[in-house]
């Protein structure tokens, strides 16, 4: 459970969003509890702020289950790729502009 300074501080923070987000939290993290990432993702829900919460059951702060951490890098390339498209940098390298 997540207090209300917690979530008032998760709210205003989300208001001031300007790009997608994403968050990677394992389940079983004891350094972090996965209810921060949980608060985050609601406040960025509630403020209309694009937002990726992915869960990794089974898994701690340090990512140490190869299995959850190939699940993680392809939730970062994921969202990279949809948020990032691949051929707009290219083209303006090509083209020389800065």
């Amino acid at each position: 459970e997540v207090d209300a300074s917690v979530v008032e501080r998760h709210a205003r923070m989300a208001a001031q969003v300007q790009i997608p987000v994403l968050l990677i939290h394992g389940r079983d993290d004891v350094v972090s509890p996965f209810a921060q990432s949980q608060a985050m993702a609601d406040a960025l829900k509630a403020a209309h702020k694009p937002v990726t919460l992915v869960a990794l059951p089974g898994e701690d702060h340090q990512l140490s289950k190869s299995d959850t951490r190939l699940q993680a890098l392809k939730a970062t390339v994921d969202c990279r790729q949809a948020n990032n498209p691949t051929d707009a940098p290219r083209q303006a390298v090509a083209s020389g502009a800065p």
